[in-house]
């Protein structure tokens, strides 16, 4: 449960109305949001005045930027009061997700340690949720890859693969497959669900229309109040044209999210060969891809996050497969063609 002076504590040194660093979070249930109301006490549910011109709240989150932009009707609270539920709800989920907070559910799991501390449910919808997507992916995307992620460094510890030993790495890698106990790690799709989780919020303040955004990953609740979709720019990877997009699509009532290797990496201090981020869940390498960046539209943003990913670790011809027998998805994938030029598949019309 979350404690109202805890987050008054946590919240001293941050401006009003502004998101803070949450570097790994999950979904929240309606009964959290409606515990949200009574913390910020009568006047935080109080409805304000409605206003044709949009609420905009933007600045840095998650170790990335962030932008909110939404329509407030009657019942809508003051923007103040949104952002602080915004930021109930960050606090309270990074103290189950998050891989960088030594304290939390899932870095305490991940060390073994028994917690009885934590209501069941919140765990168990980040595990479920992961579980979701793992089979939706056929295991591409898997959420017990956390002994990987952690050797090859990509959490923020110490790396020990990618030394520039490969016979090393790869009786490393053999022991870590031995584990008989699962660790976690959610960064695949968190992301994603921290922007579903917002919006979430918006809507059970009675929004209808709005468009959040974090570090790229987007939900459209509802389209803009005229009635048309908002318009998302595809961005290509850096290395095929900057500052370029590929394509303009519409978003309405669904989530949008990119992945690729193209900025997060490792480099080997010896070889200085780079080691995308992106695993391969079946073998514990970085995985070896002809996908530079995965964008995908989904019913959700998790979805679309983790689904991204794995397009990514599985490659070009795999990841057409999946998307063909998923007419739900939409998917814009860069890759290079065997002369190494880059070409575009998609399936927005």
């Amino acid at each position: 449960m979350i404690l109202e002076d805890n987050f008054a504590q946590r919240k001293k040194g941050y401006p009003q109305g502004s998101l803070f660093f949450i570097p790994n979070l999950c979904s929240l249930g309606l009964v959290q949001l409606v515990v949200f109301c009574g913390l910020l006490g009568t006047a935080g549910c109080t409805a304000a005045q409605r206003t044709e011109e949009p609420v905009v709240l933007q600045g840095e989150a998650q170790g990335t930027t962030f932008a909110i932009t939404y329509w407030p009707v009657s019942e809508t609270p003051a923007s103040e009061r949104v952002a602080d539920s915004i930021q109930l709800y960050l606090v309270a989920f990074n103290e189950v997700a998050s891989a960088w907070d030594t304290g939390s559910v899932i870095s305490r799991w991940n060390r073994g340690v028994v917690f009885d501390d934590v209501e069941p449910a919140e765990w168990d919808r980040l595990l479920k949720e992961g579980q979701r997507i793992k089979d939706l992916t056929n295991g591409w995307m898997d959420p017990e890859v956390g002994c990987f992620t952690t050797a090859w460094g990509f959490n923020g510890q110490k790396a020990v693969l990618g030394t520039g030993n490969p016979s090393a790495d790869s009786a490393r890698i053999r022991e870590l497959m031995g584990l008989t106990k699962p660790l976690y790690d959610v960064n695949a799709f968190a992301q994603g669900l921290s922007v579903d989780g917002v919006a979430q919020i918006l809507k059970h303040f009675g929004v209808a229309h709005a468009l959040v955004e974090i570090g790229g990953e987007l939900y459209a609740l509802g389209g803009r109040p005229d009635g048309s979709d908002f318009q998302v720019a595809v961005d290509a990877p850096t290395e095929v044209r900057k500052g370029k997009p590929i394509t303009v699509v519409g978003l309405k009532n669904r989530g949008m999210a990119t992945s690729g290797n193209y900025r997060k990496f490792q480099v080997d201090p010896k070889s200085g060969m780079h080691y995308g981020h992106t695993l391969n869940p079946f073998t514990g390498w970085t995985a070896r891809t002809d996908l530079l960046s995965a964008t995908v539209l989904a019913s959700s943003s998790s979805e679309a996050d983790g689904v991204a990913t794995a397009l990514v670790a599985m490659g070009l011809n795999k990841a057409k497969e999946l998307v063909q027998k998923h007419p739900e998805w939409d998917v814009v994938l860069v890759y290079s063609n065997p002369s190494g030029a880059w070409e575009v598949y998609s399936t927005l019309e």
